[in-house]
């Protein structure tokens, strides 16, 4: 499964691209640590999530599989 982070700041907007959940929530939190704003994790139906709100939909859904 295909995941967009997407993030911005003073001086733009940053899009990135990670292939499982746990990845996709590690570079969301990185951004957040570098100061980033407005991130947001987007999944391949379209829905958007805040990391936290990330976090419990579809990271704890792969670690019961």
């Amino acid at each position: 499964m295909t995941y967009i982070i997407t993030a911005t700041n003073l001086v733009g907007a940053i899009s990135l691209r990670r292939d499982a959940a746990v990845a996709a929530l590690k570079k969301a939190h990185e951004l957040i640590e570098q100061g980033m704003l407005n991130v947001r994790i987007t999944d391949e139906q379209g829905r958007q999530f805040e990391p936290a709100e990330f976090d419990q939909v579809h990271v704890a859904e792969q670690a019961r599989r």
